[in-house]
């Protein structure tokens, strides 16, 4: 390192990076003023002063000082060193060091003289990469146990159904079937939650009574909110039925209540209210390209809180966005994305001191909702015709089978995807539908029913899956030739999917 009147000087006082000479005690000789801006000191001379032992002023571990100093006496000089160290305005900074011993003709160790950079950033990016691959690994981990949760809960509810329809007679067991299906459903629907972490499940609505699911919603946020935290309910008179999915729209609610909560850090009033209003058209807050002007319920979140500026409200529901230490930004875009997805729009109502009002807005006036509520009420459909079935869970597959056939179906099952094609190969015109499980493990539901196709042009399918699979799935549905039927199901609904599969008409038949 140059001398004070080297020509060298110059750089060394104007370098970018900070640039230094440390006794092999841990006292700075000489720092540049880069270092000293680094370190937050505002001159060279401030940071030598208060840097007498830097293992213990500067490292958050001291012992990275110790070894770095024996890898330096061991090597005679360390690259992208790298150690976590105390500002002076008591922030932690992460820097790489690059170093090395300097000897003298005698070759006496004498100092060490190297370079520091901050690297914060560098390190924040590395470990939202790890969080990201971490949390990637759990999806992954939680598609597959939904995937067999579903399965599991499939078989429990169906053949408790099956139970309760023949043990009418019996009021006390045909009670506890029905207790029996009521929990499998409660089941099935944590599955979904599950799915939803996921990301693996797509919105899939269905008819909810939405004041029942505001009614859980507050009794949970009356038992794990503080009780300085009041919660006011207004319901609009008379039941609301709304066609959403109801794992994704509970967690908005959810997220927004959590988002009130800690806008009141001292307390106050929550407020949730439902309202039945017209739209002309969605607020700017959320424009979902297929929102229709009508009819919509209204679910309002209003507290006490803090409120947001201008400023704020314009950047809420982007992601990663947060304004609370250690947030992650993903809560209030998980809302935006489920009101978008359910096709529906919110309306921000917020100033600094007076509290926010968070309102959702969803379209009721749906002709899903009649249809829904139709085949709700439907009794089990009947029909006639042979069936190829492909499941390779053993409990799943029977009890499909005594499903299909209480339905008045003949059915020949297996357990793979290239048993189901031989079974097909030897007698094509004995099947009129083959209901095959997506996820089979030698041969997925889709290649299985292209190769059904290639032998008998125009065969129908009704695939079979605990998730979803995208665009997939959505090109085989829209070319006429399959349905689809999401794990797990009612013996109501699988009656309903196959009759709906039978009157398929794809328009590769043969005529």
């Amino acid at each position: 390192m140059p001398g004070r009147n080297h020509p060298y000087q110059d750089i060394f006082e104007k370098a970018i990076a900070g640039m230094f000479q440390v006794s092999l005690e841990g006292r700075y000789l000489r720092v540049n003023p880069a270092l000293a801006k680094l370190y937050g000191y505002e001159s060279q001379e401030m940071l030598l002063e208060k840097s007498t032992n830097i293992s213990k002023q500067l490292y958050i571990n001291p012992k990275r000082w110790d070894e770095l100093l024996a890898k330096i006496c061991a090597d005679g000089f360390v690259y992208d060193f790298v150690s976590e160290v105390h500002r002076k305005d008591g922030g932690r900074i992460w820097i790489t060091e690059n170093a090395r011993l300097v000897r003298d003709a005698a070759d006496k160790e004498l100092y060490i003289e190297g370079t520091a950079t901050e690297i914060t950033q560098h390190k924040m990016l590395e470990e939202r990469i790890r969080q990201a691959e971490k949390m990637e690994a759990l999806r992954q981990l939680a598609s597959g146990l939904s995937r067999d949760f579903n399965d599991s809960i499939g078989a429990m509810r169906g053949y408790a159904e099956m139970l309760s329809l023949e043990l009418k007679s019996d009021e006390r067991l045909h009670r506890y079937a029905e207790n029996i299906v009521t929990a499998s459903r409660r089941a099935a629907e944590l599955t979904e939650k599950l799915q939803s972490f996921a990301k693996v499940s797509d919105c899939h609505p269905r008819l909810l009574d939405l004041h029942s699911m505001l009614d859980g919603i507050v009794t949970l946020l009356e038992r794990s909110f503080e009780k300085k935290l009041r919660i006011d309910k207004k319901l609009w008179p008379g039941k609301i039925a709304v066609m959403a999915d109801a794992a994704l729209l509970e967690t908005a609610i959810l997220n927004m209540a959590i988002n009130s909560r800690e806008a009141m850090p001292d307390g106050g009033t929550l407020s949730i209210e439902t309202s039945i209003t017209t739209l002309a058209s969605p607020y700017p807050w959320c424009q979902p390209q297929d929102f229709h002007p009508g009819t919509h319920v209204g679910i309002s979140i209003t507290d006490t809180g803090t409120g947001m500026s201008e400023e704020v409200q314009q950047k809420l529901f982007q992601p990663l966005y947060t304004t609370k230490e250690g947030g992650t930004g993903f809560g209030l875009a998980t809302v935006y994305a489920s009101v978008r997805n359910h096709r529906g729009t919110i309306n921000v109502q917020s100033s600094p001191g007076k509290g926010s009002c968070f309102q959702l807005y969803l379209p009721i006036d749906n002709p899903a909702a009649n249809e829904a509520m139709r085949k709700s009420s439907a009794p089990l459909v009947k029909g006639k015709g042979q069936i190829l079935l492909a499941e390779d869970n053993d409990l799943n597959r029977k009890l499909m089978e005594e499903m299909l056939q209480s339905m008045g179906y003949e059915v020949k099952s297996c357990a793979n995807g290239k048993e189901a094609i031989s079974i097909y190969r030897e007698t094509p015109g004995d099947f009129d539908l083959s209901i095959l499980d997506v996820d089979l493990p030698d041969m997925d539901g889709f290649d299985a029913f292209a190769e059904i196709s290639s032998i008998k042009p125009g065969a129908k399918a009704l695939l079979v899956s605990g998730i979803s699979h995208g665009e997939k799935l959505q090109r085989l549905i829209d070319s006429g030739s399959a349905k689809f039927l999401k794990k797990p199901f009612s013996i109501k609904t699988f009656s309903q999917k196959v009759a709906e599969s039978f009157s398929l008409r794809n328009p590769a038949a043969k005529n």
